[in-house]
């Protein structure tokens, strides 16, 4: 990890994302007006906190 690298948790997935995948905007559901640009990329998952992972899977 980097200081440029961020965890977050995730509680549902709408379909399966291989790693890889990169996302230009970031937004809270609360605030979906208050979007931001950025660059995410998936790197890797952590199922059930145990089992690494190379896609989120819905």
């Amino acid at each position: 990890m980097t200081d440029r690298t961020v965890a977050f948790i995730q509680c549902h997935c709408y379909a399966d994302i291989p790693a890889g995948r990169v996302y230009n905007t970031a937004f809270m559901l609360a605030e979906p007006r208050r979007a931001s640009t950025t660059r995410a990329e998936l790197r890797v998952a952590i199922f059930w906190r145990k089992v690494p992972m190379l896609s989120l899977e819905r």
